[in-house]
């Protein structure tokens, strides 16, 4: 009986064990865009979450899981960021949980705080954060490249002229990058100045 208790202390001194049920980090910084990448690795299934971000001013978030169902709003005074779903939930796995896009581009600390993960019947998941990073959002966009590959082509028009037509309203990203004549408005004016541009 010692030789298998002993045999169990060294095996559990020596094997690296998952001890919490979510790892928030801060994942890449696209400068163009001003967004940042939150990634989570989980074990368990998540019903809802909340956490802060301290360094930078936000402006709002997108759900970047498969799930569409889930929600994700911003409280803009205290930069905290929620998600949850009425009828979706997250599964365990890894991967970029949420987009953040940011206010005005600046060199910053960035670091997460206040994480509440809540998993099946409203138990608060334990969390793990990943260190502060250091951002430089630098501010790098090109009026009218809509793809985001630092070239104004036909490729941007066309995402132009489909964000145009779809008649749905754009996000924050979408519309200062379209807005290409800089009259607050994206209309065939912008696509007329583009191609002027182009050619």
């Amino acid at each position: 009986m010692k030789t298998i208790s002993l045999f169990l202390i060294l095996i559990s001194l020596h094997s690296p064990i998952w001890t919490q049920d979510v790892l928030l980090t801060i994942g890449d910084a696209h400068h163009g865009l001003n967004r940042l990448e939150i990634n989570m690795v989980s074990t368990q299934t998540i019903y809802g979450f909340q956490f802060g971000l301290e360094g930078l001013n936000l402006l709002y978030g997108e759900y970047a899981f498969d799930n569409q169902g889930v929600f994700i709003s911003i409280d803009l005074d205290n930069n905290l960021i929620m998600g949850f779903g009425f009828e979706y939930f997250i599964l365990p796995g890894s991967g970029t949980l949420c987009n953040i896009y940011l206010g005005e581009g600046e060199d910053a600390a960035v670091c997460l705080r206040d994480p509440l993960f809540i998993g099946l019947g409203g138990v608060p998941l334990d969390t793990q954060l990943g260190d502060c990073t250091f951002v430089d959002f630098a501010p790098t966009i090109l009026p009218g490249d809509a793809n985001q590959d630092d070239a104004l082509n036909v490729l941007d028009l066309v995402i132009i002229i489909n964000l145009i037509l779809s008649g749905e309203a754009l996000t924050p990203i979408e519309q200062y990058i379209s807005d290409f004549n800089n009259d607050g408005t994206v209309d065939v004016l912008d696509i007329v100045d583009i191609v002027a541009s182009i050619i």
